[in-house]
């Protein structure tokens, strides 16, 4: 359990906090009076935990950094009971909670376990243990359930969006990019598809993932504004997406690489240290 919180530290938080800083920096700046948050606020967005403290987020796409710390937090608890060999018995009652939330509201239920953001993460659960452990029937099935609880959850976000926005999406595009991303899952989890150090292009988009979206919203936003008048504004979408990959690029490759390196090798030293104490004691 003590690992995992590491590992996950390790992964969000040190590319979390440049990303955090730079946004404030830029929009406090440059996109007044659109941008109203106080360094305090800014300071407690550090903690990545604002939308407990109902602090706005310096950034609107924050608001999932929430549902995944739920989730971390149920993978914690699942560790620290040492029951990770029940990773499917786990999807299972969770998902048939989700199921029964559906048709009766489960108010702290919903909320602690995340249950409209669940079928997604649970997905993620299943096709991992299915690359550890080999596909079974159970995959399969906890499969196709997740897949048709995260379409249910889609649509009605869809027709939220409809009715509040007007901007419509059709069912059959959310059912095609559900289905695309579960093949995709399923060819990796099966060695299907194997990605190796030839596809170097695919761990670069992947790595640049979690700055770009960490990035993209209020500073895109920002930079399109200002360069709108000059360019136009199809330009300046153009100009603002290649800036925005090359600085998530610049923040990935020049920040995060190297800086989490340094923080599992620091983990590792540790854990060797502890180890070897254990084995004195012992």
């Amino acid at each position: 359990a003590a690992q995992f919180v590491w590992s996950r530290f390790v992964r969000l938080y040190p590319t979390y906090w440049l990303c955090v800083i730079l946004t404030f920096a830029v929009c406090h700046y440059f996109w007044r009076p659109h941008f109203d948050l106080t360094l305090a606020q800014g300071l407690v967005n550090l903690t990545m935990l604002q939308s407990f403290f109902r602090v706005p987020p310096v950034d609107w796409p924050y608001w999932t950094l929430a549902e995944e710390l739920r989730f971390y937090g149920l993978m914690f608890i699942l560790l620290l009971l040492r029951q990770s060999h029940r990773l499917l018995a786990f999807v299972a009652v969770w998902m048939a909670i989700c199921t029964v939330d559906l048709f009766i509201h489960i108010p702290l239920a919903h909320y602690e376990m995340t249950l409209e953001h669940a079928p997604f993460f649970a997905a993620g659960v299943v096709y991992f243990d299915a690359f550890k452990r080999g596909f079974r029937p159970s995959h399969y099935a906890l499969g196709l359930v997740t897949f048709v609880l995260g379409a249910v959850h889609f649509l009605r976000w869809s027709a939220m969006d409809a009715k509040e926005t007007g901007a419509y999406c059709s069912p059959s595009v959310i059912f095609a990019v559900l289905v695309a991303l579960h093949v995709l899952f399923w060819l990796i989890a099966t060695r299907r598809l194997i990605i190796t150090q030839r596809h170097h292009w695919i761990t670069v988009a992947g790595g640049i993932t979690y700055p770009l979206y960490l990035l993209h919203d209020r500073i895109g936003m920002t930079v399109m504004l200002t360069l709108t008048p000059t360019l136009g504004r199809w330009w300046a979408l153009v100009m603002t997406c290649v800036g925005a990959c090359v600085l998530a690029y610049a923040v990935w490759r020049w920040w995060e690489l190297p800086l989490t390196a340094w923080l599992r090798s620091l983990g590792s030293r540790r854990e060797s240290v502890g180890t070897g104490l254990l084995e004195k004691v012992s």
